[in-house]
């Protein structure tokens, strides 16, 4: 298995996941010996849970749809939807010290995505094209309208106008 250190990443937090989780040893990518090194494969699975937590796919109910005349995906409002690649997201959220290592960012996904096995079972690897523009922020196309909190903020408002309007009697936000 490859590894990775600390100095492959300009960003402190990928820095600092790397020194709690690694070892000491020689980096297989920038040649750096004696430093924190990780797992391709477990530093993957960091990424994919970032990744999960701030961007979805366009085709995840993100409120885009194609416009065939225009050649491009656009938002609800009819404007153009900013779409974002693995590569991009990694270049922009994690700033690689020098040039973006195009081999080390293909070895972290395909190590901590799905075994060929499971692929050939029908699995399928969402990060697996690291330069398919297939991904946009959670919530920016909808905005403020598709988030839970703005749901709940609506809710509230309503049962304390209407049904409960100085007290939760039905204990409907006791939780």
């Amino acid at each position: 298995m490859a590894y990775c250190c600390e100095k492959c990443f300009y960003n402190k937090y990928i820095q600092n996941y790397i020194q709690d989780n690694g070892s000491i040893g020689a980096c297989d990518y920038c040649g750096a010996s004696d430093v924190s090194v990780v797992e391709v494969s477990e530093l993957g699975k960091y990424f994919r849970e970032c990744f999960d937590k701030a961007y979805e796919t366009l085709d995840a109910g993100t409120g885009a749809y194609y416009d065939g005349e225009e050649k491009e995906y656009c938002g609800p409002t009819g404007t153009s939807a900013t779409r974002y690649s693995v590569i991009e997201i990694l270049e922009g959220e994690f700033a690689f010290p020098d040039e973006t290592n195009h081999q080390l960012v293909e070895d972290i996904i395909k190590y901590s995505g799905p075994s060929d096995r499971e692929i050939q079972q029908g699995g399928f690897d969402l990060y697996g094209d690291i330069y398919d523009e297939c991904f946009v922020l959670k919530n920016d196309l909808y905005g403020v309208y598709g988030m839970d909190m703005y749901y709940n903020w609506e809710s509230f408002k309503f049962l304390i106008k209407h049904y409960n309007r100085f007290f939760d009697v039905d204990g409907f936000f006791a939780n």
